[in-house]
């Protein structure tokens, strides 16, 4: 019978560690894959009749669809508004509550006001060095 080296004894530990543990990618890699993966984007007629529906009566619903399906982790200011159909968003000053009701914020974030819609609610997204951040689409679907 042949004797297994240092080596070649290493190497199958290492693998029946692997193994054991898994291998997977750290949280923040993930989270990093997720933004930058291929989304499904929804036909531009239907993006657009929801455009005009915000613009025109400010609809919850409409508000919703499009942070769901159009806006992105990364997008610019200009590229939200642009989504939204508006000119501009409400800059709140007085974010240290938003700021600090979970997420992870910096005090140099900015935060812009949507709103507020049919409902009478304003959604607060968060802009650092002008891009979107803290955004999850999932939570207006």
């Amino acid at each position: 019978m042949q004797r297994k080296t240092p080596t070649v004894r290493f190497s199958v530990v290492l693998f029946a560690i692997a193994v054991a543990v898994g291998c997977e990618s750290p949280d923040w890699t993930r989270s990093l894959n997720d933004s930058y993966a291929q989304q499904e984007r929804p036909s531009s007629k239907s993006e657009e009749q929801h455009r005009q529906d915000y613009q025109a009566t400010k609809s919850h619903e409409a508000l919703r669809w499009l942070l769901a399906n159009c806006v992105r982790t990364g997008m610019s200011y200009n590229q939200v508004c642009q989504v939204l159909g508006v000119e501009d968003g409400t800059l709140e000053t007085h974010d240290r509550q938003l700021k600090s009701g979970g997420g992870n914020y910096r005090v140099d974030d900015e935060m812009y006001g949507f709103g507020p819609d049919t409902k009478g609610k304003t959604v607060y997204l968060a802009f650092r060095e002008n891009r979107l951040v803290n955004f999850d689409a999932d939570q207006f679907r």
